[in-house]
């Protein structure tokens, strides 16, 4: 049975040793205009904590990945979500909070355009995607051979089971365990 192709960004597994995987509080800008998904990669924009969207086979130092937020939409009622709605208006003079996944040593599972056995251990690149606002998933993906330059995601192994179904396999739409290569808070990692 083939592999599905169903991205859904880049989705925390565990720490590589043995940590606890928890994400860390940042901030969105006020009326940011891009729309953030539950999995997205974000960089630091700006001044202080702002996070925002990263840009797909670059060597933009990643931050880590979204993982929601909470806002006082514009009423100054509390909102929690997976999802942040590009340029929300929001009660002024209120901060936006984001949670990102920041940790340098956490596996992630990520839908790739196609991997094979021989690509474990090697460099891949993030592929940009559009989020489903119904479902609060990111779209992104994952391509390899890499692209020349720096290169954003590590490739670990390719887990037995995903989602809870014993479907994956190397070939087309593969998901792979993956660290973030190109980290904010630690050096690059090399292709093996």
């Amino acid at each position: 049975m083939a592999n599905p192709n169903a991205p859904f960004g880049l989705r925390p597994v565990k720490h590589l040793f043995g940590g606890v995987v928890r994400p860390n509080e940042y901030n969105i800008a006020d009326q940011y205009g891009t729309a953030l998904y539950l999995g997205d990669p974000v960089v630091a924009t700006g001044t202080g904590k702002n996070i925002g969207i990263a840009s797909a086979g670059t060597s933009n130092k990643l931050t880590g990945v979204f993982a929601g937020c909470e806002y006082q939409n514009s009423l100054g009622d509390t909102i929690w979500s997976e999802y942040w709605p590009a340029s929300t208006v929001t009660l002024s003079g209120s901060t936006i909070k984001a949670f990102v996944y920041d940790d340098p040593f956490i596996l992630f599972e990520i839908q790739f355009d196609t991997l094979a056995a021989a690509d474990v251990r090697a460099l891949a690149n993030l592929v940009s995607g559009t989020g489903d606002a119904v479902r609060r998933l990111s779209g992104w993906t994952a391509a390899h051979p890499p692209g020349s330059g720096e290169n954003q995601l590590k490739i670990y192994s390719l887990p037995s089971m995903v989602g809870g179904s014993n479907i994956n396999a190397y070939g087309s739409f593969a998901v792979a365990h993956v660290l973030l290569a190109q980290h904010e808070m630690a050096g690059n990692m090399a292709n093996l």
